[in-house]
């Protein structure tokens, strides 16, 4: 009986024994899901090593001799934003914006190992710094680079993130301290790669030197047929029909009605002449003792006149040899175009009327070349903007600024599809036709020109002055054959034979 009594009380004091660990284990487990649940603090967040890309610059713990106890990971989000200038295409400055973005990348990265404390202990020089900067860094460009324009500017704007893992550097750092020879085999190889530069730099001094060379040559070979044409680029426009004239609301009367046409094939030069050629033609002419009095206005005779008359000798003021000719007549341009045809046996005129505007237009049927909007007119042309609107004060110009309130050189604004440059704006061109208000009543189908019933001669383009309802393909202007203007130019047509 009592052997029983004992075994129940040891029973007892078993299960005693159980409940209070059981009830351990319980507390233990209710700790575990507290934890689990209470919310991460910023510290542990940052122990954590999960880079936040929410700020511009992940923070991290600031390097110490313990450095590297555990993996350091630096990361940097870095943007850059670089113009489009106009001499540039797109793709030309989105490609330097992100070899740039990635240049800087590096050198972020390279000012951060240096303030390491492991870098400055060793006393790294900057040569091997750079060569551990090239091992432990990584960047990529973020996204698509954006385009953004500001005061008409167009920008390019790159994001890039930089990566430094430090993870390998010590040892790198030691590699480096305990190396003669890798050092020495560096050195000469940075003395190598500074030889080849040098190398490099004098080749395209050489280069740089011989293709002035040739340019200079180019100028004083004058007995080929393709030099006498001056420098002067043609276009070959297509043959095709269009639609010439306007009836929209800035449409005037003369422009009316709006009728098709059709144009052979032709060639137009690419740009308007330039001072430079046309005083080839002025200074053959004064050397046979031809009077050239009625075809331009000299620096004497008009301040703004670029071309100077010395010892009966016409010269370009300096820096201006590639802007446009103008104070040139009509008279002036017909006979430069006749010149030129005896000089090199080519048939060179001016263009017509219909030929100018299917120019103009290159296959659009927009009021201009780059469409109906004229505030986009300052990427395409030189004309009255807010550059204008500071000099000649009451104009309402262009909602734009093209950088120029004068006259600007030859091809700095975006070509048309056909690749003329300044067929809208910088200076008006003398077209071949007798200007008559209703002109288009009597016009053919097929390659229509007026040369009767009337005096004035056709100016088309409108120029730097004008407002935005003169900038369009479809304006007709004119002006009296020995009227020199400031704002008047031409350029040329050379037949293509069938």
């Amino acid at each position: 009986m009592k052997e029983i009594i004992y075994k129940i009380i040891l029973l007892l004091g078993l299960c005693y024994l159980g409940l209070i660990a059981c009830n351990q284990q319980v507390k233990n487990l209710n700790e575990v899901i507290r934890k689990a649940q209470k919310p991460v603090t910023p510290k542990e967040y940052q122990h954590a090593k999960i880079p936040d890309f929410s700020s511009h610059e992940i923070p991290i713990k600031k390097p110490s001799e313990k450095l590297f106890e555990e993996p350091e990971i630096k990361i940097f989000i870095k943007e850059l934003e670089e113009p489009v200038g106009r001499n540039q295409s797109q793709n030309q400055v989105e490609t330097f914006a992100l070899q740039k973005a990635k240049r800087l990348a590096v050198e972020e990265a390279g000012a951060y190992i240096s303030s390491l404390q492991i870098v400055q202990n060793g006393k790294l020089t900057k040569d091997q710094i750079t060569n551990i900067t090239s091992g432990i860094v990584k960047t990529e460009i973020l996204g698509t680079p954006e385009i953004r324009t500001r005061n008409g500017t167009v920008y390019i704007k790159v994001r890039t993130r930089i990566q430094v893992d430090t993870r390998v550097l010590e040892y790198q750092v030691k590699a480096l301290l305990n190396d003669d020879e890798m050092m020495k085999k560096l050195e000469e190889q940075r003395i190598k790669n500074k030889e080849l530069e040098d190398q490099l730099a004098m080749f395209k001094t050489i280069a740089i030197n011989k293709e002035e060379s040739d340019k200079k040559r180019h100028h004083k070979i004058k007995d080929q047929k393709h030099n006498l044409l001056l420098g002067i680029v043609f276009i070959t426009i297509p043959k095709g029909c269009f639609q010439m004239g306007s009836f929209s609301n800035e449409a005037q009367e003369d422009e009316k009605p709006r009728h098709n046409v059709c144009i052979d094939t032709f060639s137009i030069s690419k740009y308007e002449i330039t001072n430079d050629q046309y005083i080839a033609f002025l200074n053959d002419y004064l050397s046979k003792g031809y009077s050239v009095d009625n075809y331009i206005k000299n620096k004497n005779e008009s301040l703004k006149s670029r071309i100077l008359l010395d010892s009966n000798f016409y010269s370009v003021e300096s820096g201006f040899e590639n802007y446009p000719m103008v104070n040139v007549s009509w008279d002036g341009a017909k006979q430069f175009t006749i010149w030129l045809s005896e000089r090199t046996g080519f048939s060179i005129r001016l263009p017509k009327e219909s030929e100018w505007e299917y120019s103009c237009r290159a296959g659009t049927k927009t009021k201009r070349f780059w469409g109906d909007q004229s505030n986009s007119a300052c990427y395409y042309s030189n004309v009255q903007d807010y550059s204008g609107d500071n000099k000649r004060k009451g104009l309402s110009g262009h909602q734009c600024d093209d950088g120029y309130s004068e006259i600007s050189p030859v091809g700095k604004f975006f070509p048309n599809s056909f690749e003329l440059y300044d067929m809208l704006g910088n200076v008006y061109e003398w077209c071949e036709d007798i200007y008559i208000k209703n002109a288009y009543e009597f016009h053919t189908k097929q390659n229509p020109v007026v040369n009767s019933g009337g005096f004035n001669r056709v100016v088309r383009g409108g120029s730097y002055i004008n407002q935005p309802a003169e900038i369009r393909c479809a304006k007709r202007s004119n002006s009296p054959p020995r009227e020199k203007l400031n704002y008047i130019g031409f350029r040329v047509v050379k037949d293509i034979k069938n």
